[in-house]
């Protein structure tokens, strides 16, 4: 028996070694969750989590975990006055690299959910981002997502340039807060949100259409038979799932707990293209929400459902 290991093993278990594992890459989001179209109220409690698009057959949108061996939460919760922090694991975000990720944050009376665009420009390891989440980050976040596009670019239902994604989304929520304080200084979101509805004030004001034209347009998008009508339709075709509380699964709930969707694409970069990796998984709300989208994307399997 070597005695000089036995003797470090000792000292360790009375001291606690240093932990020589390395950590994975990390970015801190900070920001502040807010209600209201004009006068924003700060969300007292609630839940962030990430949310996804899934829609090679339609829009659906599913939430994303970090794998338990990252030892980072899927979630948090929103502090009493509305602010909260996010550790974003970067090789999970980055393998989302075909389409957009979204913050999602849930009142914590699970009656509605708001989004907001982590741009892939500035999700860099190392980075700290201010990201808020409201009503007008929300309408910009699913003008990209459907956006219009018809059909939607390489079947993935959304889209935002990686190379430009912080400007684009900044330049679109300008377009949104301008509207507001101007012509459509009336339009609220209702209680709870109707996203769809709200959505349609814009779209429907022909200066403000024009201009989310010209912002998606300069990313590479082509409308197609899009119009205001068919746009806020299937935003009411595909809502926001909730952000449960966290240990609760679903909604963006932690890897290896609640229902998961897993798949497994082999050596299919089509594949591979629709989920943003060749293996994965994803938290869904519920088993048949879980059926419909392994049997419409393929490749795929229900846990935990």
């Amino acid at each position: 028996m070597d005695w000089k290991i036995v003797a470090s093993l000792m000292l360790c278990g009375t001291l606690a070694c240093e932990d020589t594992s390395t950590p994975p890459p990390t970015f801190v989001i900070h920001g502040t969750v807010a209600t209201g179209a004009h006068t924003r109220t700060p969300l007292s409690g609630g839940y962030v989590g990430l949310l996804m698009p899934q829609g090679a057959h339609g829009g659906h949108w599913i939430g994303m975990g970090f794998d338990p061996s990252t030892g980072l939460a899927s979630k948090t919760t929103i502090r009493a006055d509305g602010t909260y922090t996010f550790t974003m694991d970067s090789p999970s975000f980055d393998a989302t690299h075909d389409f957009p990720l979204f913050l999602a944050a849930s009142d914590a009376a699970q009656t509605f959910t708001m989004l907001s665009e982590i741009p892939k420009d500035l999700g860099v390891a190392g980075a700290d981002l201010a990201i808020d989440i409201n009503p007008t980050t929300t309408i910009a976040s699913e003008m990209i997502c459907p956006g219009g596009v018809n059909p939607p670019p390489g079947n993935t239902w959304c889209y935002s340039d990686p190379k430009t994604a912080g400007a684009n989304e900044a330049a679109m929520i300008g377009i949104l807060e301008t509207a507001l304080s101007g012509d459509l200084k009336d339009l609220e979101t209702g209680s709870p949100p109707s996203w769809s509805s709200f959505a349609s004030g814009f779209l429907n004001d022909p200066a403000t259409f024009t201009e989310i034209k010209t912002n998606l347009t300069g990313q590479g998008i082509t409308f197609g038979a899009a119009t205001p009508t068919s746009i806020a339709s299937t935003l009411a075709t595909a809502p926001l799932p909730l952000v449960k509380p966290p240990g609760s699964g679903g909604g963006g709930g932690p890897s290896g707990g609640g229902c998961r969707l897993v798949w497994d694409c082999g050596t299919s970069s089509q594949c591979a293209s629709v989920y943003g990796g060749k293996t994965g998984s994803l938290a869904e709300p519920d088993g048949p929400t879980c059926a419909s989208v392994c049997k419409s994307s393929g490749a795929c399997t229900c846990q935990g459902c």
